[in-house]
């Protein structure tokens, strides 16, 4: 019974690292890191955590090198960065988003402040004549 269970374990704690590397994502880029960067320093830590593991494991069952493996090993290489990118970018994208809408309310409410002030000014203009 414990054996059937495994699966499911390995998949909540994939979601649990998903979920941190999200949110070290966003962290970083609200302190103003490049999201290019950030997908390039996220890459080179995942290899160097996942090597030693691959060559451990695996030492014993390396298959030939052959053109086809090579090419699949690019083409995998390849997704996944252009997916990080992309999650990455996404998450800039919205930030950026916020962060102008932010600055449009604030000019919109210092707008109306200024308005109302204006309309005072006037109102108190007019009474002294």
């Amino acid at each position: 019974m414990g054996s059937g269970l495994f699966p499911l374990f390995l998949m909540v704690l994939v979601q649990f690292v998903y979920a941190g590397m999200n949110i070290t994502s966003k962290l970083a880029m609200l302190s103003g890191m490049n999201p290019l960067i950030l997908v390039a320093y996220r890459q080179i830590f995942a290899t160097l955590s996942i090597v030693p593991f691959a060559y451990w494991l695996e030492w014993k069952t390396l298959p030939k090198m052959t053109k086809r493996i090579m090419y699949q090993i690019i083409l995998s290489s390849l997704l996944g960065v252009l997916g990080s990118l992309l999650i990455v970018l996404g998450l800039y994208s919205v930030l950026w988003g916020k962060n102008k809408e932010m600055n449009n309310e604030d000019t919109i409410d210092l707008t109306i402040i200024e308005s109302i002030k204006d309309n005072e000014k006037e109102e108190k203009n007019d009474l002294k004549l």
